[in-house]
């Protein structure tokens, strides 16, 4: 699952799970892979699918490996602009999970 990878959760699943916990966490990711999937297809149909690919990291909170520095420069894009479209990611990413 895309999901799983992007949020690393392969590792908080316990020795012996819990049936409602892994009901929960399989819901919890089906809907993350759900609402990504739905932002990346909105983002293709605008001409963005470069932009979404390099600023989904943000999205889950995995942008350690990416600064906003090297992110402008993939995009060509000034500062601001890389942090609205980050802001305008995540905006539509909480409309479509909600």
């Amino acid at each position: 699952m895309a999901a799983a990878r992007l949020l690393g959760c392969r590792s908080l699943i316990p020795a012996q799970p819990d049936p409602d916990a892994l009901f929960d966490r399989a819901w919890a990711l089906a809907l993350i892979e759900g609402g990504l999937l739905k932002v990346e297809m909105s983002c293709e149909k605008s001409g963005k699918a470069e932009q979404f690919d390099v600023l989904k990291r943000w999205l889950m909170g995995d942008s350690t490996d990416l600064s906003a520095a090297s992110a402008d420069a993939q995009l060509d894009l000034s500062s601001n602009a890389v942090t609205v479209a980050i802001h305008q990611l995540c905006k539509s990413f909480r409309i479509v999970i909600q």
